[in-house]
């Protein structure tokens, strides 16, 4: 598995409040984490960077002695969780930074199984013969207003709750996660990223730099496209390819 990342502080932001990592644990065993902070200062950056550091913690600690038998989707609701309550407790400590948080999307990948958790709006989407198929689904109030059918598809790319969503990691003392296991995952390539990148560039567009751009390349092209159409936020791009050579790049 090769994992290419690269985050941008877009062409309307002061600072960079996304962060991302990766970790490849052996050639069959690796993760990679997009975490898009909020809060006014620094609050955000700290959020992100705070969540990250949590969940690769919890994950690297695991991996010591969870075997191949763990339940995958527990062991990275139990690292969302933990980047909660790190986060929150962070905010209480420091008033500075209160009612910081961050969203969060992780990708393991074990033995040929890929598993996805998420809290809030950053997104795993799954490139299968050409096409984008989202693996997540936003936490946020527009999304409600689809799946009730309030609004549609169209309405929703403009509507002014766009980016209100309903959990985040630190906010407060809990929090629900998503997770599921890729029942249909064959090796097809994983992209992971914050909204940043979905709001200013549409999923065609995102498919044809797939589908035209070396793997190496796509993360700063998609970002370059982001920033064509105004980078109106922070970026991020994380990129899951299937290789047999192995090895990492970001």
């Amino acid at each position: 598995m090769k994992i290419y990342g690269m985050t941008d502080v877009g062409k309307v932001r002061s600072n960079n409040q996304d962060t991302f990592g990766f970790c490849e644990y052996d050639e069959n065993c690796c993760y990679a984490v997009v975490c898009d902070g909020m809060g006014g200062h620094a609050g955000g950056n700290i959020a992100s960077e705070t969540a990250t550091e949590a969940i690769k913690q919890v994950l690297s600690d695991a991996y010591e002695v969870f075997g191949r038998d763990r339940d995958i989707c527990k062991l990275l609701e139990s690292a969302l969780k933990k980047a909660n309550d790190t986060v929150f407790a962070k905010s209480i400590e420091e008033p500075d930074l209160k009612g910081m948080g961050t969203t969060a999307v992780i990708a393991f990948y074990i033995d040929s199984s890929m598993y996805v958790a998420h809290v809030g709006d950053s997104r795993a989407y799954m490139f299968t013969e050409g096409q984008l198929v989202p693996v997540t689904r936003d936490h946020s109030v527009v999304q409600e207003m689809l799946d009730s059918g309030e609004i549609t598809p169209e309405e929703a790319e403009n509507h002014p709750y766009k980016h209100v969503i309903t959990r985040a990691i630190g906010i407060v003392s809990g929090v629900d996660v998503d997770s599921n296991k890729l029942e249909n995952y064959s090796g097809e390539t994983i992209l992971l990223c914050s909204d940043g990148l979905t709001t200013m560039v549409s999923l065609k567009e995102i498919e044809n730099v797939l589908n035209t751009e070396k793997p190496e390349d796509v993360c700063e092209k998609l970002i370059a496209l982001a920033n064509e159409h105004g980078g109106k936020d922070n970026i991020t791009v994380i990129l899951l390819v299937n290789d047999s050579e192995g090895g990492n790049e970001a």
